[in-house]
């Protein structure tokens, strides 16, 4: 193959030397391909559609690590009426008689309206924690039962195993039943040993 015809609007490319570079025709242009992917190629040719702005098709493209998401419509609603709660509050302190008629009305707005927001709001969080504690019970639904009626660990034991089992002993032993078990011999020796 001594030529290669790529089209009507290229000219006939005599076969290149280098087995690495090949002619290809887009829309109706002749570009030269040396050693790159079909990736970085067309990352070349077309970009990344302005998500980036400053990658260019050299670079390592990796993913995103994945972040918390950001406050939801509802959420960022209520923090607005928290915030012009607040500031009809101070302009109701700072107001005539007549103008506090008026900011009253809209404090009941504003306040029914937080009402509102925060009981949907409410329902939403209920929904997620119902709908992934029974996902969390159809996944084990015995460990899902053993963690219901396992009592919560909490805190760090910083003792030694002889500490504890010593105060568990005096805590919840009997010293005058095991006495009266003992012989008299034993238990008289037990006394002189707590003397000593």
């Amino acid at each position: 193959m001594a030529a290669l015809l790529l089209g009507p609007a290229c000219e006939i490319i005599p076969e290149r030397k280098a087995p690495e570079e090949k002619p290809i025709l887009i829309m109706g242009a002749c570009v030269s391909v040396r050693n790159q992917t079909p990736y970085t190629w067309h990352y070349e040719l077309v970009g990344d559609g302005g998500r980036s702005g400053t990658l260019n098709a050299h670079q390592d493209v990796s993913r995103k690590e994945p972040t918390a998401p950001g406050k939801g419509r509802r959420e960022r609603e209520i923090e607005q009426l928290i915030n012009a709660r607040r500031q009809l509050r101070q302009n109701w302190r700072k107001a005539t008689p007549q103008e506090k008629e008026g900011l009253k009305v809209l404090w009941d707005e504003v306040r029914k309206n937080l009402a509102r927001l925060r009981r949907v709001e409410r329902i939403r969080r209920r929904r997620k924690r119902r709908e992934k504690e029974r996902t969390n019970f159809f996944r084990d639904p015995f460990k899902y039962a053993r963690q219901l009626v396992d009592e919560k660990r909490s805190g760090k034991l910083n003792i030694s195993k002889e500490e504890l089992e010593q105060h568990i002993k005096s805590q919840f032993s009997d010293t005058l039943t095991q006495a009266a078990k003992k012989p008299e011999f034993l238990a008289s020796q037990d006394a002189l040993s707590t003397l000593l």
